[in-house]
């Protein structure tokens, strides 16, 4: 992993920096500010975005309490 393929968050949903190109490819969002709310937001945003475009999964998550 090289600093020239990391990018903004606002950069990859705004089309100034290009994400993945397969599917075998990962994005790590990590955000150190640790206001939940704006991580709130920021999700809200991206799952808008994906299914405005037809892209991604949806999944049932179902946490394992044992």
């Amino acid at each position: 992993m090289t600093w020239d393929r990391v990018g903004e968050l606002g950069d990859l949903l705004n089309g100034k920096f290009l994400g993945r190109s397969g599917a075998a490819q990962i994005t790590l969002f990590k955000n150190n500010a640790g206001q939940g709310v704006a991580d709130v937001a920021i999700a809200s945003k991206v799952c808008s975005l994906a299914r405005a475009n037809g892209i991604g999964i949806e999944f049932q998550f179902r946490p394992c309490l044992s």
